[in-house]
């Protein structure tokens, strides 16, 4: 598989795979941050703000505005978080592309981070932790890793504990995406049926 990878002026990394027989894009923007980067008594946010830059924009103030944008188009969208990497992606007909990436930098650079919304999000991320609890083909990886990273970033849940995402609150979100969410901090990568030159 072909790839061409590019550095724009801002520092910004973009890696293109062209794939010209396909119809579709998958647009994703990749963060260098994870659990392993968190504070301890913050542990969880890199997932808890993966959520919230889903919950409303300046531009499309909640979440059904910013999931109206992606259905208009028949594309779909989400995101995830691991020890290491955040990321976002839209994956829509190759010709909706423009409105995928201002779509996904309108969620990534400028999200409401919404006090109600936060407070709202924590009952569900909590939730989600003790979902991971009962299902012990899950668990058991994070037992695992609890044993062989003891005493180290590593060895904490991606997702945090109730009591860390409880305390989480809209200032350390800020904090943050200050710290970790800046152009020489992403990638941005594409691939499908679009060309070099309509990505850049």
């Amino acid at each position: 598989m072909d790839y061409k990878k590019f550095t724009l002026k801002n520092g910004l990394r973009l890696v293109h795979i062209h794939l010209p027989r396909l119809a579709s894009a998958t647009l994703t923007v990749w963060v260098k941050t994870g659990s392993r980067f968190e504070e301890q008594s913050l542990n969880g946010i890199s997932h808890f703000l993966e959520h919230m830059v889903f919950k409303g924009t300046r531009k499309r103030p909640s979440a059904k505005a910013i999931s109206e944008s992606i259905d208009a188009i028949g594309g779909e969208f989400n995101a995830a978080t691991s020890k290491d990497w955040t990321n976002f992606y839209i994956k829509t007909r190759a010709g909706n592309l423009e409105i995928a990436f201002d779509v996904i930098s309108d969620m990534i650079l400028d999200p409401l981070l919404a006090q109600e919304e936060i407070e709202r999000e924590k009952g569900v991320i909590i939730e989600e932790l003790a979902m991971y609890e009962d299902t012990p083909l899950i668990k058991i990886q994070d037992v695992f890793e609890e044993l062989i990273f003891k005493g180290n970033s590593l060895s904490w849940d991606v997702g945090g504990t109730p009591k860390t995402v409880k305390n989480i609150q809209r200032n350390d979100f800020v904090r943050y995406r200050n710290i970790h969410y800046y152009a020489q901090n992403l990638l941005l990568t594409v691939s499908g049926g679009v060309n070099e030159n309509q990505v850049l």
